[in-house]
């Protein structure tokens, strides 16, 4: 276990020194740009130092084939660039802001499984209606 961790350690600070000589690569105007990146990365470079992996996660890093720094950056991204209060579309996948708690659907999406939601309530009622006459 320790050796994975040795391994895991050095995999990351590769990671982190690949991403810093890039960084330092880019024109000063670009590197603005980045600071963010550049402030997130260092951090989650940070926090990883610091770690107690488990055995399951030893392996999954270690397997892991691009950057692993970056991706948590990418990933990171994901759920801190949503603003709040929002909520995915189930049909589309749209983030939406819900009139709601209980919304599920953005406004196009909303319409259209309302109308189809209507037409297969009622192609059942008339459906259950025959059954009733015979």
């Amino acid at each position: 276990m320790e050796e994975k961790i040795k391994m895991v350690l050095e995999k990351i600070e590769k990671d982190y020194l690949d991403f810093k000589k890039d960084m330092l690569a880019l024109p000063s105007d670009k590197l603005y740009d980045c600071a963010y990146k550049i402030h997130s990365v260092e951090e989650f470079y940070q926090i990883l130092s610091e770690y107690n992996f488990t055995e399951e996660t030893l392996n999954c890093i270690l397997k892991f084939p691009y950057k692993f720094l970056l991706h948590i950056y990418s990933e990171w991204l994901k759920v801190d660039m949503e603003p709040p209060n929002t909520k995915r579309c189930t049909v589309c996948n749209q983030l939406y802001i819900p009139k709601s708690n209980r919304a599920k659907y953005c406004e196009k999406c909303r319409k259209s499984v309302w109308n189809r939601q209507k037409a297969d309530y009622i192609r059942k009622r008339r459906y259950n209606s025959r059954k009733l006459k015979r």
